[in-house]
């Protein structure tokens, strides 16, 4: 772009969620031209090492989202995205345990507009209830009951999702879950391969993803409470900021190196550095140890009731329980099984 000079330039991809491809990129300029988020600018009169104090200023924001790439337009003032484009369309129950009062089957997947036309007669407008009857391709009436259309990438995969609202019958269910396997490019879908749509198509993070499967997984308040915060933008972007930390530093390091030579590099840089990665690496210390505590709340406590016979072992396992856990006799020696139960003490799992 007209500009002509000496650089240290990294520039690597990092991959992309549905709104933003990420790089990274880091340049150190020999000279006082500094690089911003808008293009080249050039930063004159800068004074000694100003050119250095300006490229750390903006490494920051380069560090982030830079170029946007939109791949499918959403509609009137929506940001582009990039979404996976996935061959197969996948289904599954994904309201529990049969029988219900409804259930709720879910579809994803580049057919769902097909099998929804096909089944229901209409593809519903978008996010919109709609009361359908559902038919088999030979015509005959399965069930009726809601039909919900989701568009890609405004669904939770990011791509083309649909939901039927059945009653919860066991009977219901299966032949429409029958009908859907006997469609072609339809699947039942794997273990949690939802989730791993939405994280290749960047609608959920890695920390998202685990923190969903906490959240279903939860048994008890505690629990509940540590994966609703772990489903947060607060655990991102406490990461996001430590890695920002982490390329500001490096690149820091890497001028002071490479433009060693030069009057206006202020010699103590390195020291300015060191201070701030090893302020970092307490923060990442004091994280780490509290690890231990959000671990007991996921997997609750181990707790062995032990005693002489006699004692009240069992009288107290079933008090805890609130039921009748163990026999309880005045005979000695009468509990000689192990006895295991779970317990929800005040939203702590034991």
């Amino acid at each position: 772009d007209g500009i002509s000079d000496r650089a240290c330039v990294n520039f690597s991809p990092l991959g992309n969620d549905s709104d933003t491809k990420y790089y990274d990129l880091a340049v150190a300029f020999r000279s006082r031209s500094v690089i911003t988020t808008s293009g080249f600018a050039g930063a004159s009169h800068l004074g000694e090492g100003g050119w250095l104090r300006a490229f750390s200023q903006a490494l920051a924001p380069l560090s982030d989202r830079l170029w946007r790439t939109s791949s499918r337009q959403t509609g009137a003032g929506d940001k582009g995205s990039l979404v996976m484009t996935s061959k197969d369309t996948i289904f599954a129950l994904s309201s529990g345990n049969l029988p219900s009062g409804v259930a709720v089957v879910r579809m994803s997947g580049p057919a769902v507009g097909q099998v929804l036309g096909a089944m229901a007669g209409i593809v519903p407008a978008e996010r919109v209830a709609t009361l359908c009857t559902l038919r088999s391709r030979a015509g005959e009436v399965l069930d009726r009951g809601l039909v919900l259309f989701f568009r890609g990438p405004r669904s939770f995969a990011g791509e083309d999702a649909g939901e039927l609202h059945l009653h919860g019958g066991r009977a219901v269910v299966a032949v429409v879950l029958a009908e859907l396997a006997a469609m072609p490019g339809l699947r039942a879908a794997d273990p949690g391969e939802f989730t791993k749509r939405a994280f290749l198509n960047g609608k959920v993070d890695l920390l998202g993803a685990e923190a969903l499967a906490d959240l279903v997984r939860a048994e008890t308040e505690s629990q509940r409470r540590l994966a609703l915060t772990g489903s947060g933008a607060a655990q991102s972007e406490l990461y996001a900021g430590w890695r920002r930390r982490l390329i500001k530093a490096r690149a820091l390091l890497e001028a002071a190196v490479d433009f060693s030579d030069e009057e206006d590099v202020p010699g103590d840089v390195d020291a300015g550095v060191w201070d701030g990665v090893r302020e970092l690496a307490s923060e990442l210390n004091r994280h780490i140890d509290g690890y231990a505590k959000a671990e007991i709340i996921r997997e609750g406590y181990d707790v062995v009731i032990l005693g002489p016979p006699n004692a009240g072992k069992s009288s107290l396992l079933n008090r805890l329980a609130a039921r009748e856990v163990a026999i309880v006799t005045d005979e000695a020696g009468t509990t000689r099984d192990l006895l295991e139960v779970a317990l929800d003490l005040q939203g702590v799992k034991v």
